[in-house]
């Protein structure tokens, strides 16, 4: 599984606000984990999975 993170910590590594981490939580993209009533934790795993998801490959050109 992985390091837990909290939302602000995910918010940094991806450069987006806690709302954002918040939606992407909710849409299922980041894997949250309730710690306590008021407490969620985002597994580093679903961070990585999320970033690389979304990764572009440079487009090979050919010489014209």
């Amino acid at each position: 599984m992985g390091q837990l993170l909290d939302r602000a910590e995910v918010a940094a590594r991806l450069h987006v606000s806690e709302m954002t981490v918040r939606r992407l939580g909710r849409a299922g993209h980041l894997d949250e984990i309730r710690v306590s009533d008021r407490a969620v934790r985002i597994t580093e795993d679903s961070v990585e999975r999320h970033l690389a998801a979304r990764r572009i490959t440079p487009i090979e050109r050919t010489a014209a």
